[in-house]
């Protein structure tokens, strides 16, 4: 079950010294932390904490800075990460410990939340506990699979060499998300300058023949209505609009992240989104596969290796599908089996994963099928943007012909009336 972040608070620590009594202000997560702070630094006894009193202007500085933190992203970067990590597993292999590692690539970390967060960590694993332990309670910050794959290196005892490998996983992971961005920003630029011309046309233009339309009254057609009626929405509660979108963005962004439900249910809309939920199925497949096969051929058990593959899917749509696999196979299942219960696999990747299993080789079929499905999401992500011309075609068209219908169909009627008379 995922643990809630214990955010850290002043303490203020009296100790006896010498027959002097001494405090020192600390922040810390609990008295015990606290103590336990004060002890590693200071030679005496410990005779009271107790919370430090916080001033007026701190007490602003401190709810500034959550709701700060609250309107920035949650997660880290991939690229903050991976540097951190990288600096980690040169060090740790060179031989250092993972507490002085860590505190080193600290120094140069750019993200003060990142920064913030093995702090934190340090004077965890200070206190006894493991570097994935005190990773937990940052898992939505840092991600599952920081937390899974170091973890697991921890068993095997070979941090260095997992680290490296996370640092590939989180340098893929990027990858791809650059991909979709880069195949995406064409056709949002473009509806985005379609729709700033649509309103400044409606919004400029439109009133200047309001009056013309006025002489028509009620005959006036359904398009023309339509757009007098969207211009004076614009015109009188624009700002209004403006605002709705981004307090319905920050919701939606505060409600992924407090509320399970919500954040299954928008998933699952993603998952089934024409085009890019095809994208996102491919993609979280073929590092789904790719990691479990690397992992279980490198003499990991299948249960781990499926955990940790487990944890490279973001989209709690498809992980609340793939979280039966471990107990199904534990069952006396076989892969091939339940994968195709799954409803994820198509029948030809089903078909080379089941003679794999024939022939003994369904490590290296489930190699093939992840190459493949890294293939397909390549292709459909190059092509993604010739994919959605047709539909910002008609969207563009549409959105002419509806200004044209509006502004235009009135005044041929007033056109064709003058000449009746």
């Amino acid at each position: 079950m995922k643990q809630n972040k214990v955010i850290a608070q002043k303490y203020e620590v009296k100790y006896q010294n010498r027959n002097q009594v001494k405090k020192l202000i600390v922040m810390a997560e609990d008295k015990k932390d606290a103590m336990q702070q004060v002890t590693s630094k200071v030679d005496g006894k410990i005779i009271s904490v107790k919370l430090a009193k916080v001033s007026f202007g701190e007490d602003i500085s401190k709810k500034a800075s959550q709701l700060k933190s609250q309107l920035k992203s949650s997660e880290i970067k991939t690229e903050d990460l991976a540097v951190l990590y990288k600096q980690v597993s040169v060090m740790t292999g060179a031989g250092m410990s993972i507490v002085e590692s860590i505190k080193e690539a600290n120094t140069v970390t750019k993200d003060k939340v990142l920064k913030e967060i093995m702090d934190t960590c340090v004077v965890q694993i200070g206190s006894g506990k493991s570097f994935s332990e005190s990773l937990i309670p940052f898992e939505q910050e840092i991600g599952r699979l920081s937390v899974s794959i170091i973890s697991m290196a921890e068993k095997t005892g070979d941090i260095s060499e997992a680290l490296n490998y996370l640092i590939k996983i989180l340098d893929e992971i990027n990858q791809n998300k650059r991909k979709v961005k880069k195949a995406l920003r064409q056709p949002i630029i473009t509806i985005i300058f379609m729709m700033i011309a649509m309103a400044t046309m409606i919004v400029l233009v439109v009133p200047k023949f309001e009056s013309i339309f006025a002489k028509l009254g009620s005959d006036l057609p359904m398009a023309t209505k339509a757009l007098l009626f969207i211009s004076d929405s614009l015109m009188d509660y624009g700002y209004l609009m403006v605002g709705s979108i981004f307090a319905l963005f920050f919701l939606n962004k505060q409600l992924r992240r407090k509320s399970a439900k919500y954040l299954y249910e928008t998933d699952k809309i993603k998952f089934k989104i024409p085009i890019m939920g095809a994208i996102i199925k491919y993609g979280l497949l073929a590092r789904y596969l790719t990691v479990y096969n690397a992992l279980n051929s490198a003499g990991i058990s299948i249960s781990d290796s499926l955990d940790t593959a487990f944890n490279t899917i973001d989209n709690e749509y498809m992980r609340s599908i793939m979280m039966p696999i471990p107990k199904k196979l534990e069952k006396g299942g076989d892969l091939p089996s339940i994968f195709k219960d799954t409803g994820l696999f198509g029948n030809m990747e089903l078909k080379m994963m089941s003679s794999g299993e024939k022939t003994g080789e369904v490590d290296k079929m489930i190699e093939e099928v992840a190459i493949h499905y890294k293939n397909v999401f390549n292709d459909k992500v190059d092509n993604l943007t010739s994919a959605i011309e047709p539909i910002m075609l008609l969207l563009v068209a549409g959105m002419v012909l509806f200004l044209a219908l509006g502004i235009f169909m009135p005044m041929w009627g007033l056109a064709s009336a003058t000449r009746g008379k």
